[in-house]
């Protein structure tokens, strides 16, 4: 870029406000975004013009917008992590830890889950103690 041309470019973008820069570039994003909705190329000029004039002349309206359409998220979001933790709390009767593990299981299954898990470890406690006093009785 040769000196001059770079400072007719700088001394243009002093002369052209930074909103006004915006303000284009929200224009053209919009004509675009209505182009790619199937809308033809008057139809969404006019409303990518109209939409960009009705935010130049009511800034507050883009907060309005956006919020508009975050707020069905918003929701779905909202009543998502509410069922979870319903369903969390449902379950958490019948979620215990037994052995190296946590189970989910209805609560008949839970109980004859932790009824196994004593009986082994009852006769390996058996098993070990009636080793043990084999060898006192040997000797």
């Amino acid at each position: 870029m040769t000196q001059a041309a770079g400072s007719v470019i700088r001394s243009a973008l002093k002369k052209v406000p930074l909103a006004g820069v915006f303000i284009v570039g929200a224009g053209i994003y919009d004509y675009h975004h209505w182009r790619s909705q199937g809308y033809s190329a008057p139809m969404a000029g006019l409303r990518a013009g109209a939409e960009t004039a009705l935010y130049t002349a009511f800034p507050p309206l883009i907060f309005a917008s956006i919020g508009a359409q975050l707020a069905p998220l918003g929701y779905t979001a909202g009543r998502d992590f509410i069922r979870n933790q319903q369903m969390k709390l449902r379950m958490g009767a019948n979620m215990g830890r037994i052995g190296s593990g946590y189970f989910t299981d209805s609560r008949a299954a839970f109980t004859m889950r932790q009824q196994g898990t004593r009986a082994i470890q009852e006769s390996f406690s058996r098993v070990a103690y009636g080793n043990e006093a084999r060898m006192m009785y040997r000797r």
